[in-house]
């Protein structure tokens, strides 16, 4: 097992849902690994609060994964990709009805609140014209989410389904995802926004491009059918995500200083965002529609 010490400001409540939630995609998802709290042989969960000097603290044991998580390997396959769009799926399936009063939190990662994050992370960014860039980009963006947003289906997610939180094995030789580790992002939000999560972290990889995600939105939408809405607030919030991740390692590191985990990322985040806004969201969008066999869109909705 790996021991894991919550973040001060994350309390049993929430711990205890993250808890409940991986759980439930255990027992709902046979065939994929997950890193569940382990129990003692009477059955009693290996989670305690410990009382510091600094406050309380939660601590716990979760499930140990082989593997190597995808953030450590270069080139994505067409495979792979899919993959990953199958695991959002299935995560967001597993969670389409689960409640828990430790969901109801506010937290800067939440997509709905992505607009707001950069407003207040990217005074951090010392460029001007990537500051300006990362503005503008998500002004654009947020505006076509607006237009759509009280059509889009909300519900509990994992909300951080990313490349390092999906572990890889290699049986016969060949990388198949099939572990998922860390639900401290799990929050109630937009459905669309689970998937729109996982093919942000794909943009980053080697060879990778806008088109590249296509395979893991069609086996998504295979599992979590996209309705219109969701069609065309999808590639604005993979834009907001690009510019939430680069504002928040860019306050990171401002707190750390360089040389850091947050500084040696910090150059991911950026491509993430460079990707996402390399297409006109238009066209994107169209791409998009067309990859999942919808309709153009009525003329309720943005062009």
């Amino acid at each position: 097992g790996v021991l894991k010490f919550s973040n001060r400001a994350i309390g049993l409540p929430e711990i205890t849902a993250q808890d409940r939630a991986s759980d439930l995609i255990a027992e709902r998802c046979p065939g994929v690994r997950v890193a569940t709290t382990l129990t003692t042989d009477a059955g009693r969960k290996l989670l305690d609060v410990l009382d510091t000097t600094s406050g309380q603290l939660v601590t716990r044991v979760v499930r140990h994964l082989p593997g190597e998580t995808l953030s450590e390997v270069g080139h994505l396959s067409r495979p792979v990709v899919r993959r990953l769009g199958e695991l959002a799926g299935l995560v967001s399936r597993a969670l389409e009805d689960f409640e828990d009063r430790g969901l109801d939190r506010v937290l800067q990662w939440d997509l709905q609140h992505g607009q707001r994050a950069v407003e207040l992370l990217a005074g951090h960014i010392d460029a001007p014209t990537r500051r300006s860039q990362l503005h503008t980009a998500v002004d654009a963006a947020w505006a076509r989410v607006e237009a759509v947003s009280s059509d889009l289906r909300r519900q509990a997610g994992h909300m951080d389904l990313t490349d390092e939180n999906v572990i890889a094995t290699r049986p016969d030789g060949i990388l198949t995802p099939d572990g998922i580790i860390d639900l401290g992002d799990l929050t109630v939000s937009w459905r669309v926004a689970e998937i729109a999560v996982t093919v942000a972290s794909i943009l980053h990889h080697p060879g990778a491009e806008p088109r590249s995600v296509l395979p893991a939105l069609v086996a998504f939408h295979e599992l979590r059918r996209l309705d219109d809405a969701e069609a065309e607030a999808l590639w604005p919030l993979v834009v907001i995500r690009g510019a939430v991740l680069a504002a928040s390692s860019a306050q990171q590191v401002a707190l750390d200083g360089e040389h850091t985990h947050a500084s040696v990322g910090l150059e991911r985040e950026w491509t993430i965002f460079a990707q996402a806004t390399s297409v006109p969201t238009a066209v994107m969008t169209g791409v998009i529609r067309h990859a999942l066999g919808l309709p153009t869109p009525g003329p309720h909705l943005p062009h």
